[in-house]
């Protein structure tokens, strides 16, 4: 199973929108979120990638109510932890960085996707993956999304 990767879109459309359609390009199976999308209508461009989407709430997610309220049916938020079984992997989803080595840390998952930082990240933690995808924004580096292969254990990430 292929699923997209991404994080901390902060408002910017465009790039969230060249993220999709390379994913789409790609095959993905699944999509992560790992947070800090900003505002609602960030959310609802993820429809376009018409597979189900997982994501988490960042530090700079505002009106959360709204979010909640505009989001597309395939997306599925899961407030501050996602923790969830795709391609017969156990994944966990936060924002922030000291969550994650926690969890990764835990050896109860197989994979932990955070954002936050803007920087992107690729580690083993014993057994588990702890991985950053960078950021779609374009604030501490070029926009990047990832690629996970459940099957495989890769994480590769791949520049707007």
């Amino acid at each position: 199973m292929k699923i997209g990767v991404m994080s901390d879109s902060h408002d910017h459309l465009s790039n969230l929108q060249n993220a999709i359609k390379m994913m789409i390009k790609k095959g993905v199976d699944a999509a992560i979120h790992c947070g800090d999308f900003c505002a609602p209508f960030m959310m609802t461009t993820l429809e376009n990638l018409e597979v189900q989407v997982y994501a988490v709430f960042g530090n700079v997610d505002g009106d959360k109510f709204r979010m909640m309220e505009k989001k597309p049916k395939n997306l599925n938020i899961y407030g501050e932890l996602c923790d969830i079984e795709l391609g017969g992997r156990k994944i966990a989803v936060v924002h922030y960085p000291e969550f994650a080595d926690a969890l990764a840390r835990s050896s109860k998952y197989d994979a932990v996707f955070y954002g936050h930082t803007h920087i992107r990240r690729v580690d083993m933690v014993g057994s588990t993956l702890l991985a950053n995808p960078g950021e779609l924004m374009d604030l501490k580096g070029k926009p990047a999304f990832a690629i996970y292969n459940t099957d495989s254990n890769d994480f590769n990430i791949f520049e707007l």
